[in-house]
C-alpha cells in the first residue's frame, strides 16, 4: 500500500517507500526559480521534473534511478501502436487475397479489406508524411483527422455509399516550355482511400508488369533504367524515342476496367474505381467539370492505373515488335580490326576508334 516500507534485499540495506503514481504530464516541469531553495526541497522538485516519483531511498530521499513517462504529442489526433506506426496491415482477408493470387484465382475480397478501419489507418500513416500531404484542397489538409472518421468511412464503404469529392485544379508552368501543365489536388481524405486502392492493385498487378517497365514502380526509376540500358544494351545501334501525349487525360475508362476485371472479381471495388474516374475537378467547387475520359493527374491512384493501362502495350512490344525486328544472335567481326591485329602481331589493337565488331550489321 502507499506509505509502507519495503526492505531492499537485493541491492543494499536501505528500505524503499511505496508511493502513488502521479498523473502523466505532457511536458517537463521547469526548474526555474528553484536554485535558491534548500537542497532537500530542490531535490524533491527535481524528482518531480518528469512527473513521477520512484525509488526514493529512506535516508535523504535522494533519487536512485528515474523513469520517464511523458505523453508524446504528435501531429495527429490518433494514438497508434508501434505496428500501426509503420503503416503495416495484416488480416485474414489480406492473407486470403495473397493466397488466391498465388493460386491463379481472381481477387474477390478487395471491398472487404477497404471497409476495415485499421486498413484505412495504415493507409493514412503511409501518406501522412508525403511531400504535399499538407497541401489544402477544398476541404482542408490531411492533418488532424479524428479516429471516428476512419470508423464512419469504413461503415459507409461497407454499404457501398462512399463518394469522392471534387478535386481542386491548378495550372503550373511546364518545365522547359512556356505552356501550363494542369495539376489536380484531390481531397486529403480521398487520398487515404486512394492509397488503399493503390495498395491492393499493386499487390495484384505488380508481379505481372514487365521488367522493362520503370515508371511509377517501387524501387524503380530513371537511375535504374539508365543502369540497365548501360548493362544490357551495349550492342544497340538505334533506339525509338516516344512520348504518350496526355497519357492521364486520354485513358478510356471502359478499356481500363476491362483490363482490371481480368484479375478482379469484386463489383463493389469496380464501382469505387468508376467513382474515382468520374469525379470532377475545377478551380472552383461550384464549377466542377466531370471526367468522361481520363483520370486525375495528381492523384495517388492514377500512376498505378496508367501502368495497368499500358501493360498490354508493353506485352505487344516484347512479344511482337522485338522478335519481328531482331536479326541474328551476334554481330559480324570487323575485318579492319583483325587486319591490323595480324599484320603487326599485337595482342590488342591500340587504336580505340576501331572496334572488333561491326557497328552497323544488316544481318
Amino acid at each position: 500500500m502507499p506509505g509502507s516500507q519495503i526492505p531492499n534485499i537485493m541491492w543494499s540495506d536501505s528500505n524503499y517507500i511505496v508511493l502513488e503514481l502521479p498523473k502523466r504530464l505532457k511536458q517537463a516541469i521547469t526548474r526555474s526559480g528553484l536554485m535558491k531553495e534548500r537542497p532537500k526541497v530542490s531535490n524533491r522538485h527535481g524528482l518531480m521534473e518528469f512527473g513521477i516519483l520512484q525509488c526514493l531511498e529512506k535516508y535523504g530521499e535522494r533519487r536512485n534511478r528515474s523513469t520517464t513517462l511523458i505523453s508524446r504529442k504528435g501531429s495527429s489526433l490518433i494514438q497508434l501502436t508501434n505496428f500501426e506506426l509503420s503503416g503495416s496491415y495484416e488480416s485474414q482477408h489480406l492473407l486470403k487475397l495473397k493466397n488466391d493470387l498465388s493460386n491463379g484465382l481472381k481477387a474477390t475480397n478487395l471491398s472487404v479489406i477497404m471497409s476495415d478501419p485499421n486498413f484505412l489507418i495504415a493507409c493514412w500513416v503511409r501518406i501522412r508524411s508525403n511531400k504535399g500531404g499538407l497541401t489544402s484542397a477544398f476541404d482542408g489538409s490531411i492533418d488532424g483527422i479524428q479516429k471516428l472518421w476512419f470508423i464512419e468511412t469504413a461503415g459507409i464503404m461497407r454499404n457501398g455509399g462512399y463518394k469522392f469529392k471534387v478535386a481542386r485544379r491548378k495550372y503550373i508552368p511546364k518545365p522547359n516550355s512556356n505552356k501550363l501543365c494542369p495539376l489536380t489536388m484531390p481531397s486529403p481524405k480521398d487520398k487515404i482511400v486512394q492509397e488503399g486502392m493503390r495498395f491492393l492493385l499493386e499487390i495484384i498487378f505488380e508481379p505481372l508488369f514487365k521488367d522493362s517497365s520503370y515508371g511509377w514502380r517501387p524501387k524503380r526509376g530513371c537511375l535504374t533504367a539508365l543502369n540497365d540500358i548501360r548493362m544490357k544494351c551495349k550492342g544497340c545501334t538505334w533506339y525509338i524515342e516516344g512520348n504518350i501525349d496526355q497519357q492521364f487525360l486520354t485513358m478510356n475508362h471502359n478499356i481500363l476496367i476491362k483490363i482490371i476485371k481480368t484479375k478482379v472479381d469484386d463489383q463493389a471495388f469496380i464501382d469505387l474505381l468508376y467513382k474515382y474516374m468520374k469525379v470532377g475537378y475545377g478551380e472552383n467547387i461550384k464549377q466542377a467539370t466531370p471526367m468522361k475520359v481520363g483520370v486525375i493527374q495528381g492523384g495517388i491512384l492514377s500512376p498505378i492505373l496508367a501502368n495497368i493501362y499500358m501493360h498490354p502495350f508493353d506485352e505487344w512490344v516484347e512479344n511482337y515488335l522485338i522478335p519481328n525486328f531482331n536479326k541474328g544472335n551476334k554481330r559480324a567481326k570487323n575485318p579492319e580490326y583483325f587486319k591490323k591485329y595480324y599484320e603487326f602481331g599485337l595482342k590488342k589493337v591500340k587504336d580505340k576508334s576501331i572496334r572488333s565488331i561491326l557497328d552497323i550489321d544488316s544481318n
